[in-house]
Formats: structure tokens, C-alpha cells, sequence
């Protein structure tokens, strides 16, 4: 470990400054990481000829043997043996830091300390990481100022958390530097560090033990035992071909920048695990007439937020769906229907329902009117309203549809806006408010009270309103366990929202308006990232409130409170019970 800590302060020593510090060199720091890299080569080899079964002990360990052939193949591009040498030091730190960190990490699993504990300890390692990194001089730009702590780490906890708020314009106030490394913020906070220390376990050659699962499971609301290594496999390889299918279409979207592919990979990965961050200062306003913009992005946030469990189950069923309707025209007999599970058709019907009135109401609540009544309204001229405005409601009905569409998807936690929401009514800011605070669905990238929760309580107020005692859908009935959690889980969700609200409010003091403070509240806590302008006035007290609601609201109300009570004894008593008028 020490040789490793060394060349990895000698590595961001020289990517992390543009000026070295004083007695320092680029052939020191280029000395201290091949002696680093040598020294854990040492260790590795000492180790093997130490051991006493050598044979079992290469195959438990056979990343660390390959390591130092593969630092040297991938290095093998550089053009003398000097820089050969360098390059597949560095290489060799990194790929052994990562070794030793998934170590840590199945150590920290194997520990015995809760799930929810050890899933709230992921985000929080995460944005520590990642605040440092923000820290150093070359996140920004050359010849700017150097971020801020309480700047660095807002934006961490942002970027991990998918959140998508900010303080400083991703696109000109963080160097290339800056922004890969908000990109792997965002990366690993839609996916979770523990689901990518799951797949480096499983590509070790290790599997997975009756803890580590119900781990992974708490991380992927994910509860059959046997399920889980395959579900992580899936994730990993969706994720990645949604990503890189999403970037080669958005690609056409920058044809005359020169950095156009990084610019499609970013806002392609911050699409799909609902981050909304962007390299535009107006996010797509600019763009928003594009099909990229109004198909591409939502394919991507739609699928990144509809849940995991959900893609798998419809893309598992497709070869089965696919030789039953073949059977079906050759009029075999017996062949059984594939069926999805309930959570799919509920989370399917949901967000289905969710798009067509999110798009309507929207559509419909901010009524179309005419720049002159604009102006009248507002004192000012023709021109100076539909500015004002930002032509959303005096645009033709069909491109009021279209833009509706986009904000209704974005609105779910995506956070990219097409339309100035500043310009919008109080009624149309509310009707964003509602969708933020349902947010995606369970065991996606996607925050919010969730698709399933929503859908729970609508059925729980039905089936009390028909006078039935079991709430019953799609021909299943509802345990009533899973209704506790979900009216659990509503009601912390409110309380999280009254509180992040009451409190910002104190922290920006009157000058604020209430309808923007409750909106950037909502936004953070749902991680949707969509804002009023607030963030841009927060205080540095408003900040830490935004910063602990968008840990709270990604790491869930419901986990983060079973891992404080976790321990509490249960009780083995029964009182009478007796019963309260309601109503």
C-alpha cells in the first residue's frame, strides 16, 4: 500500500498542477512513480515465490500477474523504451490501485456491516473522491482560480449523486480535466461503486458469497439470492450499449467541434444515468428542434430510468415472446405465453401514464397566448415578451407539444431543460414540481419518490374508496408489507421535502421567492438538477442544505433510516387493539 499511496501522489502531482511545486521536477516525479511501480512488482513476486502453494495462489491472484504484461501492451504505443517504460508505470499504478481497491471493497462487504450502511458509505467515499479531485488546479481552467472546498463539493455530491445542480458552468469553468472527472462521478454514482466492485469480483474469478449478494441485492432492489451476478452482468453490459449507441447519435449534434465525440460521450452518459449535467451553458435550449434532442435524449433518460429488473425482464422475454408468436402462427398447442412480472407492468403502465399526462398537463396548464398580451401584462413591448418568455407560450401548438414532451421526461430526475423555466407560470412550475417529486422507477439511475411508490398509493386510496379490504391489480393482491414500505417511504420522502425547504428558505433569507425555493428543494432532493436560477444565488449555508439532500435523495429516506435504526431490537409483544375515527 505505501508504494502504492506514493505513486499515486507522484501521478497527481504532475496531471493535477500546471505549475509543479517548488523542488519538484517532472523527472523526479517521473523517478518516484517507476521506483513505486517497481516496488509493487517486487511485492507481487516476493509473494509468489513465498507462498508455499504457488499454484492455487496465481490462480486467486492472477490480475496481479497479468497486471505488469498488460501495463507493458498498452504502453506499447508510446515511440522509445523510455517512454514505454513511463507509460506502463503509470499504467501499472493505476490498474494496482484498482486491484487493491476492489480488495478493500470486498473486505468492507464481508464485514458484516449492514447494507444500507455500506450503500450510503459508497456515495459518501465517492464524493470525497471526487471533491479532492475538483480541488486540484487543472479541474479549471488554466489562469483561473482554483474551486472552492464548499464549490467542489457541491458539485461532487451533484455529479455522484446524478443530481445535476451547479455552482460553477460545467462547459466553461472546468478544464477537460474537470469534466472527466465529473463524468466518472456520474458514471459511477447512476450505477453504484458497489455494483462496479461486483463485476471487477466476478472478472477476478471470485464468486459471490451469501453476504456480498444480499448486498448488491439491498444496492439493486434486487431480492432472489441467485439472480444477483447476473443482474450486475446486465447492468454493466446495458449500460454500456445504451451509452455508446446514444453517443453515436448525438455525435451529429456538435459536426464542427473538434472535441464534438467527448461532448456526445458526456451528455450520452449523463442522459442515461439521469445526471443533467451539460457542457451548454443553456442546456438544449439552443438545440431544441433537433430529433436528437427531442428523441435521442429522452430514449436515453427513459431507459435509464426505468429500472434495471424492468430491462431485463422485457429484454430477457423477447426470445420467448419471439418463438411464441412463430409457434402461435404454426398452431402448436401448448406452447405457454411469456408473462412479465408484476413490477414490470406496473412500472411499464406507470411511466407510460406519467408521459402522456406529464406532456398534457404541462401542455395544458401553460396556456398558449400571444407576445402583445405578454407585453401588456408586463409593460413591455411585443419583441421584449416573447423574449421574456422565451417563446414557450406563444410557440406554434405542435412545438408547445414537443417541448412539453421533452420537460415532462427531463422533469423525472434527467434535469435538461429546452425551454427557459424561469419564463414558466406558477401553475406550470408546480406541474414540474409534481413530476420531479415521482421521479423514476426502483433500481435505476433515477431518483424521486419512484413510479412504484406513486402507483401503490393510488391503488391503496382506490381500493379504501371502493370499500375492498385487499388492494388487488393486474390479478395479484398486494402484500400488506410492501404497502407499509411504500406509505413509509412516501411519507419520509414529504418530510425530507418540508425540511430541505424550511430550511434553505432560512438560509436565503427573503429576498428569495417561495415557489423557487421549493422547486430547487425539490429538485435536489428528487435529483432531478432542474433549476429557477436559485442555485446560482445560494448561500454557502444553502449549499450544505442542497448537499445533504441530494445525498439523502439518492441514497434513499427509507435505507438511509433502516441504517441508523439497524440493531433496534424487535418486539415479541402484542398490545390490544383498538380503533380511531379517521376522517
Amino acid at each position: 500500500m505505501v508504494f502504492t499511496a506514493v505513486g499515486l501522489a507522484a501521478l497527481l502531482i504532475e496531471h493535477g498542477f500546471y505549475t509543479l511545486p517548488a523542488g519538484l521536477s517532472l523527472g523526479v516525479l517521473w523517478a518516484v512513480q517507476a521506483v513505486a511501480a517497481a516496488g509493487m512488482a517486487a511485492d507481487r513476486v516476493a509473494r509468489f515465490f513465498l507462498t508455499p502453494e504457488r499454484a492455487p495462489w496465481l490462480r486467486r491472484h492472477w490480475v496481479d500477474a497479468a497486471m505488469p504484461v498488460a501495463a507493458l501492451i498498452a504502453a506499447g504505443v508510446a515511440t522509445t523504451p523510455l517512454a514505454t517504460a513511463l507509460v506502463a508505470a503509470k499504467i501499472y499504478i493505476l490498474g494496482n490501485l484498482l486491484i487493491r481497491g476492489v480488495q478493500l471493497y470486498a473486505k468492507a462487504v464481508g464485514s458484516g456491516i449492514h447494507p444500507a450502511r455500506l450503500l450510503g458509505a459508497s456515495f459518501l467515499f465517492c464524493i470525497l473522491i471526487g471533491s479532492g479531485l475538483l480541488l486540484l488546479p487543472r479541474a479549471v481552467p488554466e489562469g483561473e482560480k482554483a474551486l472552492d472546498p464548499a464549490d467542489a463539493l457541491f458539485t461532487a455530491t451533484s455529479a455522484t449523486c446524478v443530481t445535476g445542480l451547479i455552482v460553477r458552468d460545467t462547459g466553461t469553468e472546468f478544464s477537460r480535466f474537470g469534466q472527466v472527472v465529473i463524468l466518472c462521478m456520474i458514471q459511477l454514482g447512476g450505477l453504484g461503486l458497489m455494483t462496479f466492485g461486483t463485476i471487477f469480483v466476478l472478472l477476478g474469478g471470485h464468486g459471490l458469497g451469501l453476504r456480498h449478494t444480499a448486498v448488491v441485492g439491498q444496492a439493486l432492489n434486487e431480492e432472489p439470492i441467485g439472480r444477483i451476478g447476473r443482474m450486475v452482468k446486465f447492468v454493466i453490459l446495458c449500460t454500456l450499449g445504451a451509452e455508446l449507441f446514444g453517443a453515436l447519435l448525438l455525435r451529429g449534434l456538435w459536426p464542427d467541434h473538434s472535441d464534438g465525440m467527448f461532448r456526445a460521450v458526456f451528455h450520452s452518459i449523463s442522459a442515461f444515468c439521469n445526471a443533467g449535467f451539460s457542457l451548454q451553458a443553456d442546456s438544449f435550449i439552443s438545440m431544441r428542434d433537433g430529433w436528437r434532442v427531442l428523441l435521442a435524449l429522452p430514449m436515453l433518460i427513459i431507459v435509464g430510468g426505468i429500472g434495471f429488473p424492468v430491462l431485463m425482464d422485457v429484454l430477457g422475454g423477447l426470445p420467448a415472446m419471439a418463438r411464441y408468436t412463430f409457434r402461435s402462427q404454426r398452431r402448436t398447442i401448448g406452447v405457454p405465453r411469456p408473462r412479465w412480472s408484476l413490477h414490470t407492468k406496473i412500472v411499464l403502465s406507470t411511466t407510460v401514464l406519467l408521459l402522456v399526462f406529464g406532456t398534457a398537463g404541462l401542455v395544458l396548464v401553460e396556456q398558449k397566448t400571444s407576445a402583445n398580451r405578454v407585453g401588456k401584462a408586463h409593460h413591455l413591448s411585443a419583441d421584449e415578451g416573447a423574449d421574456r418568455l422565451n417563446d414557450w407560450r406563444v410557440m406554434p401548438t405542435v412545438q408547445r407539444v414537443r417541448q412539453g414532451w421533452f420537460q415532462a421526461v427531463s422533469a423525472r430526475t434527467a434535469g435538461f431543460n429546452t425551454i427557459d423555466l424561469d419564463h414558466l407560470t406558477p401553475a406550470g412550475k408546480l406541474w414540474m414540481i409534481g413530476l420531479m417529486a415521482v421521479g423514476g422507477s426502483p433500481a435505476s439511475t433515477a431518483g424521486g419518490v419512484k413510479t412504484v411508490t406513486l402507483a401503490i398509493l393510488v391503488l391503496l386510496v382506490w381500493t379504501a374508496l371502493r370499500g375492498r379490504e385487499n388492494v388487488e391489480v393486474y390479478g395479484r393482491t398486494l402484500p400488506v408489507g410492501l404497502m407499509r414500505r411504500a406509505v413509509a417511504l412516501a411519507i419520509l420522502f414529504g418530510a425530507l421535502l418540508g425540511a430541505a425547504t424550511l430550511a434553505l428558505a432560512i438560509c436565503q433569507g427573503p429576498q428569495s421567492k417561495f415557489i423557487d425555493v421549493f422547486f430547487e428543494a425539490v429538485s435536489a432532493c428528487a435529483t432531478v438538477g432542474l433549476s429557477l436560477g436559485e442555485t446560482a444565488r445560494l448561500t454557502t449555508a444553502g449549499k450544505f442544505v442542497l448537499i445533504v439532500g441530494m445525498f439523502i435523495g439518492r441514497v434513499g429516506p427509507l435505507t438511509l433510516l433502516m441504517s441508523l435504526t439497524t440493531g433496534a431490537p424487535s418486539a415479541r409483544y402484542r398490545y390490544p387493539s383498538e380503533h380511531l375515527v379517521v376522517g
